[in-house]
């Protein structure tokens, strides 16, 4: 009997037409998995046993490519992650994505073994882009802040997804990734009959339409980056250049965490860059997500806060001075951050280490491959972009990154001691090699998971669990010494935390949203204890009486706040705000000659506020002075229009 022949590449064309089959009927059920769980969790073990399958009938489970233990790492820590999250729901629909991404990996990689194929691949991707942005123009949220004012477009676009709404940043990062694709199919099309060229022509035009209504500044910075990127790589002019570029890019990056310069500088920027009606902050924004980000980092260092936890833990355990809590902080707008706060050291350096492997393959056969230089243009602009946003691989954009992925890993040299030497393969074991060295800051992982636990996920407090767990951390003491209702030593300890006042305000602002307003109230009576110069606290804690009908108390609070508000040196809205609270409060209380005094040192501030007129008319009628009342109401009357 002779032996069975080793299995070729496309061996089975049938099977994998099998495969690509039930991928695509499994993708919106991975993508959207909270409509049927159960089937949704039926399709994932389903994509996962077709490569089983394809062990039993190709003889293998995938073809091996140079990413192979990169993705497996990762995958391998997204689910360690997870299960030590304290918000799991978060986390799981993402790691039914990243199943689908990464099973939808292999399979382009399988099927595009030829230039034909490749070209097919191309083509797919440019198609995909149209189709997504023709779908953007009726299911986007349209930014609030414009780099060019073109409200008077997406004001007019019927928006027709019902509740299922795009992200504008999101589609702008798909735009900034697959627009290379779509350049080079329009092209392809310069010697094909008409109609090909209108078609291509008409794609161009709407996904440059949607791409300027999204306005984003990033995508532009990365589709400028893309272009170069094309450039560079087409003319081989220096090896050195990557490496510098990256490097330049990780400076900017440090500089503008660690300088306070770095806030004017962003804010001159940011106002200079977008108009429109919401408050210019956005890039400062990013700069107090990545800091509180980078702190993760060293908080959670082995295997990170949780898989898709960034939003309850960094709201939990850090404080935010502009970002309030209705604000949707969804990840960190920042690939390298979100996954080493959310994963990990070992995440990180495996995540850096598979675009790594790519782009180097990439570059290596730039000089004789076209579509290498296409493939490298495209990571360029994503990776570019993902350093002010984030389009993760567990994200349901991710799926087109996978995709390119594939396309791109198709293109390198197989898996042999000639093309991958020892080096190679060393690196290859850079993520173990953290793993191994971070093991010592398993402990502080640990408690700083389980706290988050105990107060996210409503675990019960563990007697192992004690100050000596957080030594140095006496923000996270004083959350323990809370927890166990010592609230004496909690105030020790954050006493010790300059930043406390405003974790503790936070806390309350948290509470208050969420409706529990005497919780509130609590945490601004510890904020208060901590600085009991906290103007902002006073507000706060103010507002939380007056919701909860207790108006003399909120009338004090008022007052405090108004006596502080100059030490602090607030800039608007908030201390006009703060003296037409204490005016309001006030004048409920019958206190008018106080509020008349209030209502008139916020108008100094902030002379144009119809609502502060408003007041005033109600405040001079309620004293006797019916002509200065009605003038305050004209002037109302005139500013509203």
């Amino acid at each position: 009997m002779s032996p069975r022949p080793p299995p070729t590449r496309h061996q089975s064309p049938r099977y994998w037409l099998f495969s690509a089959i039930i991928w695509i009927v499994a993708l919106p059920w991975l993508l959207f998995p909270d409509q049927l769980p159960w089937l949704t969790a039926g399709m994932a073990l389903l994509l996962v046993g077709l490569r089983v399958g394809a062990r039993l009938w190709q003889g293998r489970f995938f073809p091996p490519t140079p990413l192979d233990s990169f993705i497996l790492l990762y995958l391998a820590f997204a689910a360690i992650s997870q299960c030590f999250s304290p918000v799991p729901d978060a986390g799981m629909p993402k790691l039914f994505v990243l199943i689908q991404g990464v099973t939808g990996y292999y399979l382009i990689r399988e099927g595009v073994g030829t230039p034909r194929r490749q070209t097919w691949l191309v083509t797919g991707l440019a198609g995909a882009l149209a189709v997504a942005a023709a779908l953007a123009l009726f299911t986007l949220e349209w930014p609030a802040r414009q780099i060019i004012n073109l409200r008077f477009l997406t004001d007019r676009l019927p928006h027709l997804g019902g509740s299922f709404t795009v992200h504008f940043n999101e589609m702008a990062g798909l735009l900034v990734l697959l627009l290379p694709f779509l350049l080079a199919t329009a092209w392809r099309t310069r010697q094909r009959p008409w109609p090909q060229k209108a078609l291509a022509c008409a794609a161009l035009v709407l996904v440059g339409g949607v791409l300027l209504l999204t306005q984003s500044r990033a995508a532009l910075i990365s589709l400028i980056l893309a272009a170069s990127a094309a450039f560079i790589w087409s003319r081989r002019s220096s090896r050195l250049l990557p490496p510098l570029l990256g490097g330049a890019a990780l400076l900017v990056i440090v500089l503008l965490l660690a300088s306070g310069q770095g806030q004017a500088w962003l804010a001159t920027l940011d106002a200079l860059s977008k108009v429109g009606t919401v408050t210019p902050t956005s890039w400062l924004v990013r700069l107090e997500i990545w800091r509180n980000a980078a702190q993760m980092l060293r908080d959670y260092p082995l295997f990170g806060a949780g898989f898709y936890a960034f939003d309850a833990t960094s709201r939990a355990n850090y404080p935010f001075a502009l970002i309030g809590p209705g604000f949707d902080l969804t990840h960190a707008h920042n690939l390298w951050l979100q996954t080493g706060a959310t994963l990990g050291w070992p995440a990180l350096v495996t995540m850096i280490a598979l675009w790594l492997t790519l782009a180097h393959g990439l570059w290596r056969q730039g000089s004789s491959q076209p579509l290498a230089r296409l493939y490298g243009a495209s990571i360029v602009g994503y990776l570019a972009f993902n350093c002010f946003d984030l389009v993760g691989l567990e994200q349901k954009p991710g799926i087109f990154v996978w995709l390119a992925m594939a396309g791109g890993a198709a293109l390198l040299p197989p898996l042999t001691a000639a093309t991958h030497p020892r080096r190679t393969a060393l690196w290859r074991w850079m993520p173990v090699v953290t793993t191994l060295l971070l093991l010592p800051l398993l402990p502080r992982n640990l408690a700083n998971n389980t706290l988050d636990q105990v107060r996210l996920a409503d675990m019960p407090l563990s007697p192992a669990l004690t100050a000596a767990s957080f030594t140095g951390d006496a923000r996270r003491q004083g959350l323990l010494a809370y927890l166990r209702r010592d609230l004496q030593t909690a105030q020790q300890f954050w006493r010790l935390d300059p930043q406390a006042p405003l974790f503790l305000q936070n806390q309350g602002q948290q509470a208050a949203y969420a409706g529990d307003y005497k919780a509130a109230v609590n945490w601004y009576d510890m904020a208060l204890g901590v600085d009991p110069t906290a103007a902002l606290s006073y507000l706060w804690r103010g507002v939380a009486h007056e919701t909860l009908g207790e108006k003399e108390q909120a009338a004090l609070d008022y007052e405090f706040a108004a006596r502080y508000v100059a030490q602090e040196h607030l800039i608007p809205p908030w201390q006009p705000l703060i003296y037409f609270k204490w005016a309001y409060a006030s004048a409920q209380n019958g206190n008018n000659a106080v509020a008349l005094t209030a209502i008139q040192q916020a108008m100094e501030l902030e002379p144009d506020n119809p609502a502060y007129y408003q007041l005033l008319g109600d405040i001079l009628q309620a004293l006797g002075d019916t002509a200065g009342a009605v003038q305050a109401y004209e002037k109302a009357k005139t500013l509203q229009r």
